[in-house]
């Protein structure tokens, strides 16, 4: 089931990658009207494109400047350049941005090839996924406007009842540090067991953000 999740969102981002070369972006392959094309070799055709000019922009920026990112004067006064900020007001710097794209492609393309389980990535950043998942379907269920900026998190909510920078980066550090043992422990020495490992570790995430539910409205009971 999650290999084919993951496939559906290879090819969303196919179409995507096709979107944007109708655009003007990654330049597509000329294919004659009529001609079938199977969904892999697009895929590959319109990877091979974007890797090229991700990896030309890359190449490019000097290796000095890699820190570089768009500062209060680009934006708005106040834009701060550590995208972990708790304020969330942070951005990435060009550097970071590479390697957040990089460990993207990593993701997907290591599931679908086989390098490792559909389940083993999915532990590894079960904190986070569960987060935004949770977050997402209690706002949906809310009626937010899904598109508005917010601060909805967990980390986020954790954060404003007085844990601090500190001590919802130490939760959160605790909570991933235990999914990467669970989820290399399953790699290695016990594959059979890594969807019983997910499913647990499900239950342990979410028995933290029920408790992190109960202290907010305990605390700010006007509040969603």
């Amino acid at each position: 089931m999650i290999r084919q999740i993951v496939a559906v969102l290879a090819l969303a981002v196919c179409g995507s990658m096709g979107a944007q070369a109708q655009m003007g972006g990654v330049k597509a392959p000329a294919i004659a009207p009529g001609t079938l094309v199977s969904p892999a070799k697009s895929f590959d055709a319109m990877l091979s494109g974007f890797e090229a000019e991700l990896m030309g922009v890359a190449k490019a920026m000097p290796a000095e400047k890699y820190s570089f990112a768009p500062s209060a004067a680009i934006f708005k006064e106040g834009q701060g350049t550590d995208y972990l900020s708790p304020d969330n007001k942070g951005v990435r710097s060009f550097g970071a941005m590479v390697a957040h794209i990089a460990q993207a492609n990593y993701f997907y393309a290591g599931s679908l090839s086989g390098l490792w389980p559909p389940w083993f990535p999915v532990l590894v950043f079960l904190p986070f996924i569960a987060d935004a998942t949770a977050t997402l379907v209690r706002r949906i269920l809310r009626g937010d406007r899904l598109w508005a900026a917010h601060r909805d998190h967990y980390y986020q909510r954790l954060n404003r009842l007085g844990a601090g920078h500190s001590g919802t980066l130490s939760l959160y550090a605790a909570l991933m540090t235990g999914t990467c043992i669970a989820a290399l422990w399953c790699l290695f020495a016990a594959p059979g067991f890594g969807l019983i490992a997910l499913g647990l570790a499900c239950v342990v995430c979410f028995i933290v953000f029920a408790a992190i539910d109960y202290h907010w409205r305990k605390g700010l009971p006007d509040s969603p």
